[in-house]
This record gives C-alpha cells, structure tokens and sequence, in this order.
C-alpha cells in the first residue's frame, strides 16, 4: 500500500498536478526513500530512485525546491532518530547531488 501511495504522489508531482504542500509532499517522498524501514522495499526505493532523477534534474525551479527542503528533511530526521552517523552522508550526498545545477 505504501508503494502506491508514493508512486501516485510522485507521479502526481512529475505531472505537475499537485500545486498546494508540494513541499510536504517531497518532504515525504524523501524520508520514505532514505527511512531504514524502506531498505528491503526494492520496488518503493526503484520508484523513488527513478523520481528524484527526473524530477531534480527536470527543471531549475525543482532544484531550487529541493535545496529548500535540506533544513526540513534534516529536522524529520533528528525529529524522528534517524539521523545516525553513518547515514548523515549519504543524505548530505543525495541532497547535494539533486540540487547541484550542473
């Protein structure tokens, strides 16, 4: 059910057909995609794999809104005990690498 959901949202955003709490929506798309309950859920983190490539590197304006969200992600994860030591890279990388403008 989750799967689902997070494919319908992502391709409700890379549609353009969500325009209110975009931000909460990516928000969600990106702690499911980086949560390690989702690490056996291959066909969830395929989704969102393919997601984050498409819509990052689809437009300017998408980076610009990722970028925005570091503050954000980085608080649900403290929020939620997830920010460890061995996973602050790799969600640094991710977030540096979908909105560098290159």
């Amino acid at each position: 059910l989750q799967t689902a959901a997070v494919e319908g949202f992502a391709k409700l955003l890379l549609h353009g057909r969500i325009d209110a709490e975009v931000d909460d929506v990516l928000l969600g798309l990106f702690t499911a995609y980086l949560h390690p309950a989702n690490l056996t859920a291959h066909r969830l983190r395929q989704c969102l794999s393919f997601f984050w490539q498409v819509y990052a590197f689809g437009s300017r304006d998408n980076q610009k809104r990722i970028a925005g969200l570091v503050p954000g992600i980085l608080f649900a994860y403290a929020g939620h005990g997830l920010m460890v030591v061995d996973t602050l890279p790799a969600v640094f990388s991710q977030l540096l690498y979908l909105a560098n403008p290159i």
